[in-house]
């Protein structure tokens, strides 16, 4: 019974940690492509004045 429940605490943690990669991942490829648009305006803008 309690390896019952340890395997199903296990599959939780996994399933919650794939969550937690996918909502990062997300995040982070927000994160990166708001700075590569910043930084490309930012260069734009001091070619043209």
């Amino acid at each position: 019974m309690i390896d019952a429940w340890l395997e199903a605490e296990v599959e939780l943690l996994q399933r919650h940690a794939q969550e937690c990669r996918l909502i990062f991942g997300l995040t982070e490829a927000l994160v990166v492509k708001t700075c590569t648009f910043m930084l490309l305006t930012r260069t734009k803008g001091g070619k043209e004045p």
